[in-house]
């Protein structure tokens, strides 16, 4: 029994502690120390303790300042009672007991059921890819970066071994047995990498993929903009791209993204601006056929979309340009595929260039168009076109506006793209739209499976997904057959096609590098051949 002396002061009807007393408070059960202050019965505790016990509990700079976080959800719990006996005085802690036993754990249902589904979905996908090192590698250059990455990898390893602890615990996962029969050089690699886990722990020591400026050096500018995490802004802009907006706010805010990007709404099948419910709706609006012609000459092809010519020519020696003087190989851009050869360090970039060829005495010719933020955003077949195939290269999300495709090398070959394949009637033709920030989605309306923009872990450079589409429809054995001008896609926001395509020698082009073209209106064509 504690030695507790009361006095009791005459007349004046109030307890008191002496000095060397231990303090007596009302703690709450769900803190401890000293947090229970506020709960304290007005008069106990000593008497310098006492000076605030005419203060309000809101005033009360002392407990604001030694418990804040405590002191700001006791007033969210004052005010919530302070509405309750207005609203409900029945039941003055309602809004309490909603919040913790219905909004908040609803809430964390949802964001852990939109984990858990993101999760299962980069699983799936990482199950479709297949891995190429022999490509791969041809990313990761020595740079300043990845000096520094190895070297911290190292001391972590010393530091693992140093606890007894194996390294290569932390990066293995069980993956089935994939035969990789196709790809003969690599194949050791891949069998004994195929284990590793690059969205564990220690993925973050990997020192990522090389980006250069367009002469080979490291920039640190450039450095820094490839660490944004572009493909979660990409992923932002796609939510809100996707958000109802009020009938009421529709007209000004699409007039004035048509006025900043010069739209013309009136080329638009539907050109009232309430009809359109979100931003891309808005980007992805139907145009009306004829204000975009197609030529139908079966010696031309056409644009495929409304853009701008960055660039276009002959491939040289397997090299084709993003821009003026800033080349990219079709074998990193393409991949290894049975066509081109099963050994790409063997395989010269002139000689993959040739294996694409249907007919050896063609050339192969390629164009890049930009398509702006204010241009009509589908895309459609350049000719009378047979896909075989599709691929898609999960990568980066950079923008591609002409002014960093100047600047950063192989910006096509590190961005997500998806390629379809195929013949036309003079040869191969590829078809490949490149994603680019806040253009995560890339619909091809042919292949409804394809999802691009999916955050699988660390990105595998050179991975990619197949289909055949010889075997969708034993009717078609062929492939599938598009027509010249016939929508193929469609993009959010705006982003780059790039044709690769076989063509007598005697093609030429009839545009210019910043030429302004539109859907249906003749880039090129065959010409008779000089005598």
């Amino acid at each position: 029994m504690n030695r507790v002396a009361i006095l009791c002061a005459a007349g004046h009807g109030r307890l008191l502690l002496p000095s060397n007393s231990v303090r007596q408070l009302q703690f709450g059960l769900w803190w401890n120390n000293d947090a229970g202050w506020f709960r304290r019965i007005r008069g106990q505790g000593v008497r310098q303790e006492k000076i605030y016990d005419h203060l309000s509990f809101e005033d009360r700079a002392d407990i604001k300042r030694q418990y804040p976080f405590l002191y700001k959800f006791i007033l969210r719990r004052m005010r919530d009672q302070a509405r309750g006996r207005k609203y409900f005085p029945i039941f003055p802690d309602i809004l309490f007991y909603l919040k913790f036993f219905l909004l908040y754990p609803t809430l964390m249902y949802m964001a852990f059921t939109y984990w858990g589904q993101g999760r299962e979905r980069a699983t799936t996908f990482r199950d479709t890819l297949t891995r190429d090192l022999e490509v791969e590698k041809t990313f990761y250059t020595e740079t300043t970066l990845s000096t520094i990455m190895k070297k911290t990898k190292s001391v972590y390893y010393q530091f693992l071994n140093v606890l007894g602890l194996d390294p290569l615990k932390f990066a293995e996962r069980d993956v089935k047995d994939v035969t990789l029969e196709d790809f003969i050089e690599g194949r050791t690699e891949y069998i004994e990498e195929r284990n590793r886990d690059t969205t564990s722990f220690l993925s973050i020591f990997e020192p990522g993929r090389a980006v250069l400026t367009s002469d080979g050096t490291e920039h640190f500018g450039l450095t820094a903009y490839s660490k944004l995490p572009l493909r979660l802004l990409s992923k932002a802009f796609g939510v809100l791209g996707n958000t109802p907006v009020p009938v009421f706010l529709r007209k000004p805010i699409y007039g004035a993204y048509s006025s900043a990007f010069g739209v013309n709404i009136e080329e638009a099948v539907e050109s009232d601006l309430r009809f359109y419910p979100s931003l891309n709706s808005f980007f992805r609006r139907a145009i009306k056929q004829e204000v975009r012609p197609i030529d139908m000459d079966p010696k031309v092809v056409v644009s495929p979309a409304d853009g701008k010519v960055l660039h276009f020519g002959k491939c040289k020696n397997g090299l084709i340009e993003q821009v003026k003087g800033v080349d990219y190989s079709l074998k990193r851009f393409f991949g290894r595929w049975e066509e081109t050869g099963f050994t790409l360090s063997k395989t010269t970039d002139a000689q993959f260039a040739q294996n694409l060829k249907v007919h050896p005495e063609n050339e192969l010719f390629q164009i890049v168009i930009y398509l702006a933020p204010g241009d009509y955003h589908r895309f459609h077949s350049p000719a009378d076109f047979t896909i075989t195939s599709r691929r898609h290269y999960p990568g980066d999300l950079f923008s591609v506006n002409p002014k960093l495709a100047a600047f950063m090398r192989d910006l096509f070959v590190l961005n997500e793209r998806a390629t379809f394949f195929g013949e036309w009637a003079h040869g191969f033709m590829s078809y490949c739209a490149v994603g680019a920030t806040n253009v995560g989605s890339i619909i091809f309306h042919y292949d409804p499976d394809m999802v691009t923009n999916i955050n699988s872990g660390r990105i595998l450079y050179g991975a990619h997904a197949d289909k055949d589409f010889t075997l969708i429809d034993p009717r078609l054995p062929d492939g599938l057959p598009v027509e010249k001008g016939e929508m193929l896609g469609e993009f959010n926001l705006g982003s780059t096609i790039v044709l690769v395509f076989e063509a007598p020698k005697s093609f030429e082009f009839n545009v210019s590098p910043g030429d302004k073209v539109l859907l249906g209106q003749k880039i090129g064509e065959i010409l008779k051949p000089k005598k």
